[in-house]
């Protein structure tokens, strides 16, 4: 069952174009070392573009972590589409891993039929070795733009820590259709501009311990439609 397409590990100057990914775990995968030893070797993976892949299965189309403490910066994921991925696009780390993880671009990516969040992103992972003490890791200047999901058991979950909040994050013409809607936890710096949720259930939008919010000519649509602060 851990069986992931594509692991690219504390690497510079890669380019992941043209593939087809059924899997039964992570589809493509960044990573940088974990704990102790990716300290040590320091090396982060960077300077990373995906474009032009598609998928039928895996748990996530694209994934940064758990494994972040040698850090992960400027990647751009662009033209993919990902379908029937348990998630979509995913950030996953935790307490005791570190690391940076920032400057992630991802752009033109269509969601078909995700069964859980079409976005996540967490730096309280629960799985894989995972702690409740020790360094956290730091994610910060993430941006979405121009993304479509076509059903998805969520439109986002996005969880920081109460000593790490997920720093600036932004979603840019993004529409999505799904059975609950974004929730967002301890996010400093969220903007949203010309965003559309379409939610079965619950909320559109609920933000919990989140600061420095903005909204900007966005629409929501839901039955009984709720935007929760």
């Amino acid at each position: 069952p851990n069986t992931d397409g594509l692991n690219v590990d504390s690497s510079t100057n890669v380019l992941i174009e043209h593939c087809f990914f059924n899997t039964g775990d992570d589809c493509i995968c960044m990573k940088s070392g974990m704990n102790e030893d990716g300290w040590r070797v320091g090396k982060p993976t960077e300077n990373v573009i995906v474009r032009y892949n598609l998928t039928a299965k895996g748990h996530g189309g694209t994934v940064f972590g758990s494994d972040t403490s040698g850090g992960i910066r400027n990647v751009y994921v662009h033209s993919c589409i990902f379908r029937r991925t348990d998630v979509g696009i995913r950030l996953k780390s935790t307490r005791g891993r570190g690391g940076v993880v920032e400057k992630l671009w991802c752009e033109r990516i269509d969601m078909q039929d995700i069964r859980r969040e079409a976005i996540q992103m967490t730096t309280a992972y629960r799985a894989w070795m995972a702690t409740t003490e020790g360094k956290a890791p730091v994610f910060r200047a993430i941006h979405f733009r121009d993304i479509e999901v076509t059903g998805a058991g969520q439109a986002a979950m996005l969880e920081g820590l109460p000593e790490a909040p997920i720093e600036e994050v932004a979603l840019t013409d993004v529409r999505m259709s799904a059975n609950k809607g974004l929730r967002g936890k301890l996010i400093d710096g969220i903007r949203l501009q010309n965003v559309w949720i379409r939610a079965q259930e619950g909320p559109a939008m609920q933000c919990e311990e989140c600061t420095d919010l903005t909204m900007d000519g966005e629409a929501y649509d839901a039955p009984d439609t709720t935007v929760i602060y």
